[in-house]
């Protein structure tokens, strides 16, 4: 919990017509992972957080870094900034490999699944406040589609139902890069995309999951 003189001031920062207009185009697309992710919407309140200094320069470098790259790369990208950083010094590659392992790891925990997702609350709070306050319809602002992605790395409608209903998250990563398009669908429409091409779907899948994901079908269908 951040304490009331910092949220205030933070408050007062977002309300300022300069701060506030960059984030306009979020209140309609609160739960838009696709637009979040396109938009740099991430950099954005970073800047805000190191201008009214919740967050010091150093660390709002870091931080730039690590979720920059995890938001275009995921795992995968921040594991081969580590490796090359190895090669690039000329380090004992077999031998320095684990700590490249071990660091990537650690920004992903520490940074892109704890830190953000906090820093992502406080924003989601004190500007649906902010918007309030300056006369926006802030009703449906929700940013948890966008948090859960930094905590979870699903990037889809359909992944964070399958999420919710007890679908491995690794499984869900390897569909979503299998089939990028089903980004740009709804939960339905993805699920009914996947079961027609269910040959390769299931390529991907267990028994266990493929029982899974007929049951959360399903679901999907009667909720329409």
């Amino acid at each position: 919990m951040y304490p009331r003189d910092v949220q205030e001031k933070y408050l007062n920062y977002v309300m300022q017509t300069n701060v506030f207009r960059k984030f306009v185009g979020l209140i309609g697309n609160s739960s838009n992972i696709r637009y979040f992710l396109t938009n740099k919407v991430i950099n954005i309140i970073l800047e805000t957080f190191e201008e009214t200094q919740i967050l010091d320069t150093n660390k709002a470098k870091v931080y730039y870094s690590v979720v920059s790259t995890y938001s275009q790369n995921g795992t995968i990208g921040i594991l081969q900034y580590h490796i090359g950083k190895l090669q690039e010094n000329n380090s004992m590659f077999e031998e320095k490999i684990d700590s490249a392992y071990i660091k990537a790891f650690e920004q992903i925990r520490n940074i892109v699944e704890y830190e953000i997702p906090k820093l992502l609350c406080l924003f989601e709070s004190l500007f649906q406040q902010a918007g309030k306050l300056l006369g926006y319809n802030m009703d449906d602002f929700n940013l948890s589609s966008v948090i859960r992605f930094f905590e979870l790395g699903i990037t889809t409608e359909l992944g964070l139902f399958l999420v919710e209903f007890g679908f491995p998250t690794d499984t869900i990563s390897a569909l979503e890069n299998k089939y990028p398009s089903i980004g740009k669908m709804g939960a339905l429409e993805a699920a009914t995309f996947l079961s027609n091409n269910q040959r390769a779907m299931y390529s991907v899948m267990d028994a266990y999951e493929q029982e899974l994901f007929k049951r959360a079908m399903q679901v999907l269908v009667k909720r329409g």
